[in-house]
């Protein structure tokens, strides 16, 4: 769950109700501060990464199969678009991989 204001976020795994994860996701963002906080992937047998640019205040959430390679193509990403300070905040994988 991310919020498109603050970069606020939050991540829940290992959940097998995806409404409960999805709950969850959005109570972590608010605990963020954020009140605009909607799931942006869902991570249901797959991996996400989740990096974001503070100075360019913009977030790339990409799923893939493995963790590593969303890591890599959200991190190229967000520097073609031309940040220089971009981050993987979460990397991680749903149904328990």
């Amino acid at each position: 769950s991310l919020s498109s204001s603050s970069l606020g976020y939050g991540a829940a795994w290992g959940y097998s109700d995806p409404d409960a994860a999805r709950a969850r996701a959005q109570a972590e963002c608010a605990k963020a501060g954020a009140n605009d906080c909607a799931v942006r992937v869902s991570v249901a047998n797959s991996c996400a990464a989740l990096v974001m640019s503070p100075q360019a205040n913009h977030v790339f959430a990409v799923t893939d199969a493995d963790k590593v390679t969303a890591s890599a193509v959200a991190l190229a990403q967000c520097q073609a678009d031309g940040s220089g300070d971009c981050v993987v905040q979460a990397n991680f994988c749903g149904g328990g991989a």
